[in-house]
């Protein structure tokens, strides 16, 4: 079975088991701040229902998909057992394929794409080349796939590589952008362009034979496990990248310990859906420090609003800042954070208070003695072209990218921040 044909069949499950008791949209912890705020849940799901069944558009339906974070907290929710996500995903196909919403494309493999510019002006040729080469060994008990988002922060990517090969000198490595979960064409209601790449993927990961795959990307995470997992077997175990090294950290030596209060953002889609709410905890433990948690953590963790940021700049903005207060309110040194957007996202917005944001895995490279510097959250500080582009000049002089277009992107990243 392929995603087409597996959202035919769920489409055909929600007309027929749907109960439209709205349940989902109140879980929705972005639907108050929306121009569809005052419409009751259950109108709101009849006006998926509306179109699912007679093909009825309206801009109660379009808010709806407009709105929709991909943070997962309604995954698990529905009391029919339906995936409320998935729903808006089948939706957002179809209005794409009847030509009633427009949805960008957005493609990963775009060779001038912004996380490929800005890895180039932030690692040497060496490393540029080790973040986007396949491992070209015949075969590995462990494999890592990192997704994309990190592609903007690669120090991050050359770090967990480091850690990686501490535990598994020969695992094997599928670079993210190159290869892709196929969640970026879901959103934009491409599955056909979703199974291809998905499709792709698992053959160049299983071509490595590997016991267990580890996933670094929330996203992906969840696309395996929610989107493609009901119909697929997978001849492999799936762990996340901090479960992973959770359970190897009798193989790695603490050389630095880190004795400070640490609160912990966990990525929403893994804590949402309870894929992994403990691993990175663990990791921090073992170096030392001391978790104090927010007063949403877990399994009832909150979205940083990063995902609203495009479609409801000021609401995003207030769900960030919220999360924020929340960290500031216990008393720790350190934010730490599991997903590459939301460090980006929150490291923006930490001026103002007494703590850093970190992701866990630059914390246990330091650790373990590694030390690269966070040139992203350094250039976003700065907000200064000339001087970020006066800082990366090594690398922008061999970098695979011209000059222009450089100097185009690292404007339009890091003047908007």
């Amino acid at each position: 079975m392929n995603l087409n044909e597996f959202y035919k069949l769920e489409k055909q499950r929600v007309i027929s088991e749907c109960k439209v008791c709205g349940l989902c949209v109140k879980k929705c912890p972005i639907i108050s701040k929306t121009e569809i705020a005052d419409v009751k849940p259950k109108e709101i799901q009849r006006a998926i229902l509306d179109f699912l069944i007679h093909g009825k558009d309206s801009p109660v339906l379009r808010e709806r998909i407009r709105a929709c974070m991909k943070c997962y907290g309604c995954v698990g929710l529905c009391p029919q057992g339906l995936n409320p996500l998935r729903i808006l995903e089948i939706c957002t196909w179809e209005m794409a394929e009847q030509g009633i919403a427009v949805f960008p494309e957005w493609d990963p493999k775009s060779p001038d794409l912004v996380h490929r510019v800005l890895a180039s002006i932030q690692t040497t040729a060496l490393e540029y080349e080790r973040i986007f080469k396949p491992s070209d060994i015949a075969q590995a008990e462990t494999l890592f796939f990192p997704g994309c988002n990190v592609y903007y922060q690669p120090e991050k990517l050359l770090n967990a590589l480091d850690v990686m090969k501490m535990i598994d000198p020969d695992f094997a490595f599928v670079p993210g952008l190159d290869y892709c979960c196929g969640f970026c064409h879901i959103a934009k209601g491409r599955p056909g362009r979703a199974g291809n790449a998905f499709k792709e993927l698992m053959d160049k990961i299983t071509s490595y034979q590997p016991e267990t795959v580890v996933l670094w990307c929330p996203t992906c995470s969840c696309a395996l496990e929610t989107t493609f997992g009901p119909f697929t077997e997978y001849p492999f175990k799936i762990l996340t990248l901090a479960q992973y090294v959770s359970e190897h950290l009798d193989e790695l030596e603490i050389v630095e310990k880190l004795s400070t209060k640490i609160t912990v953002h966990d990525a929403c889609k893994v804590a949402l859906t309870g894929l992994d709410v403990v691993g990175s905890r663990k990791i921090l433990e073992a170096m030392g420090a001391e978790i104090v948690e927010m007063s949403r953590s877990g399994p009832e963790s909150a979205c940083c609003g990063c995902a609203a940021l495009v479609t409801y700049p000021e609401a995003g903005s207030k769900m960030l800042e919220d999360r924020i207060d929340e960290a500031a309110e216990t008393g720790a040194s350190i934010l730490a954070t599991a997903c590459h957007f939301c460090n980006q996202m929150l490291a923006s917005r930490q001026q103002n208070v007494r703590f850093k944001v970190e992701n866990y895995i630059n914390l246990l490279s330091t650790s373990l003695g590694i030390k690269r510097e966070d040139k992203f959250r350094k250039y976003m500080r700065w907000a200064d072209v000339e001087r970020i582009l006066a800082d990366a000049a090594p690398f922008v002089e061999v970098s695979p990218f011209s000059r222009s277009l450089i100097e185009q992107t690292v404007k339009s990243v890091f003047k908007s921040l």
